[in-house]
């Protein structure tokens, strides 16, 4: 099995779903070839006197630094190991896995998350395409209320929603793409 490791590079864990729906998870990462895994790992350099002291693996609130993606044979992900790292056993624990499903399109049906991975919490996202410029997430978890995300293509613009499960909505978003899908402009609105 190759594995692939890469210093302060990671995944594009927040981004619009465009991107999710034209191209493979080994095509957003600008990867080649037969990729079976991918393992990141962020550091921190401590440096004393010009020289480097110290490297320490960079833990982070917002997103994980330090993980593990498994492919498919299309170069989708079909599973995610997250990490943290413990400084008191100055070692890598596993935080939490993620795994993933995909349609005859290779488009994802579902993701779920596993908390901890010693809890058995849960959160589910489930996703639904109407028609093929529409895309509806439901965001199902044990302590947290369902949300809805619905995403609406619309040539070079994608349209984003996220309401509650009582369809209040929470937030709005405009993403405005380039020809060659670069997101060149984005627009929240207060305006719910």
């Amino acid at each position: 099995m190759r594995i692939i490791l890469f210093l302060f590079l990671t995944l594009p864990v927040y981004g619009q779903h465009r991107q999710r729906l034209i191209h493979s998870d080994l095509e957003q990462l600008v990867l080649k070839g037969q990729v079976k895994s991918y393992t990141n790992s962020e550091y921190q350099s401590f440096i004393a006197k010009d020289s480097l002291k110290e490297l320490k693996l960079e833990n982070s609130l917002l997103a994980p630094t330090a993980f593990k993606v498994e492919f498919n044979e299309k170069g989708y992900k079909k599973k995610l190991i997250e990490c943290e790292y413990s400084y008191k056993e100055n070692t890598l624990t596993e935080k939490g896995l993620w795994f993933y499903k995909y349609d005859n399109r290779n488009r994802i049906v579902e993701e779920l998350y596993c908390w901890n991975n010693r809890s058995n919490d849960t959160t589910k996202w489930v996703y639904d395409y109407p028609n093929d410029s529409t895309t509806l997430i439901n965001r199902y978890s044990k302590h947290n209320q369902i949300l809805r995300y619905q995403y609406v293509q619309s040539g070079e613009m994608e349209y984003y929603t996220k309401a509650n499960s009582d369809s209040s909505t929470i937030s709005k978003a405009l993403f405005v793409y380039d020809e060659f899908t670069r997101l060149t402009r984005k627009e929240d609105y207060d305006d719910k």
